[in-house]
């Protein structure tokens, strides 16, 4: 498993890849402005957050902190 630091200074397309091979996906996230999948990898919480223009994954945000403040 990677560490969050090593997650972070990944490539966007690595980053997402990663996170789609290795996380659990856990929720969706609707916004007013973007519309994002939420996904637990051990103790770390990833964010792949989708253009409502094309459907493509424009970033990718991780963190660790508890899944209450990482829903807002």
């Amino acid at each position: 498993m990677l560490t969050l630091f090593q997650l972070q200074h990944l490539p966007l397309q690595e980053q997402t890849q990663y996170v789609l091979e290795h996380g659990d996906f856990f929720a969706t996230q609707i916004k007013e402005d973007f519309v994002a999948n939420l996904y637990w990898i051990n103790n770390i919480h990833a964010k792949l957050i989708f253009s409502d223009e094309t459907d493509e994954i424009i970033e990718v945000i991780f963190n660790e902190d508890s899944v209450n403040d990482y829903m807002r």
